[in-house]
């Protein structure tokens, strides 16, 4: 019986936070749509960030509350300075 989607949500959280970081192959293992997992912790505002590590891998990384110097949050943290300068 396949797990539903937001179990396997849970335990691609779960095994972020618990391990800090996990490869695609790791999350594969768990959970066969990955991606969507991660795009849903996003969206409820987990800050996951993906590393392209080449061959295929990929090293998604759980970031709790550090700065996370990627060029996207780079420019998010810009884009809520800009908007809160002129509140």
């Amino acid at each position: 019986m396949p797990h539903s989607t937001s179990s396997q949500t849970h335990r691609v959280l779960m095994l972020l936070k618990t391990k800090g970081r996990a490869t695609n192959y790791e999350l594969n293992k768990i959970a066969f749509r990955y991606g969507d997992c991660i795009f849903r912790l996003r969206k409820e505002g987990h800050d996951i960030e993906s590393i392209r590590k080449g061959g295929g891998l990929w090293e998604f990384v759980y970031r709790d509350g550090e700065e996370v110097t990627t060029s996207m949050n780079l420019w998010k943290k810009l884009a809520r300075i800009g908007r809160l300068s002129h509140e």
